[in-house]
């Protein structure tokens, strides 16, 4: 999740999730350790792919709290442990959940980072 509001609490998303018929299982908002203000992006699970899949595909662009938010799939950590940015054929997370970060392309086979269903993605 990226580009939501500096004030938006985990509360205020819970609502937006539901309010759209959807339950995630995990939600946490990245803060700054400094000064513990919202960096204004975050992650959160779902339980299936599906439910990820439409949280990605309806809230993208969706405007809340002032903000036009984005939801994407999170990439899977390369073999050296750090997640990169550009899309790999091989980025799968295997998890009991799916999960959406602001910092990569789609995990779920069924999802492209071209906004679309099945296919591979390019290797950049």
């Amino acid at each position: 999740m990226a580009n939501l509001h500096f004030e938006l609490s985990e509360d205020d998303l819970k609502s937006l999730f539901t309010q759209n018929g959807l339950n995630p299982v995990k939600l946490h908002l990245l803060k700054d350790p400094a000064t513990g203000r919202m960096k204004g992006s975050g992650f959160c699970e779902f339980s299936t792919s599906r439910e990820a899949a439409y949280a990605v595909n309806t809230l993208s662009g969706y405007e809340f709290k002032g903000r036009s938010v984005r939801f994407e799939f999170a990439k899977a950590p390369n073999s050296t442990g750090t997640s990169s940015m550009g899309p790999s054929s091989s980025s799968t997370y295997s998890g009991p959940s799916e999960r959406m970060n602001p910092s990569g392309y789609g995990t779920s086979d069924r999802y492209n980072h071209h906004g679309g269903a099945g296919g591979s993605r390019p290797d950049f």
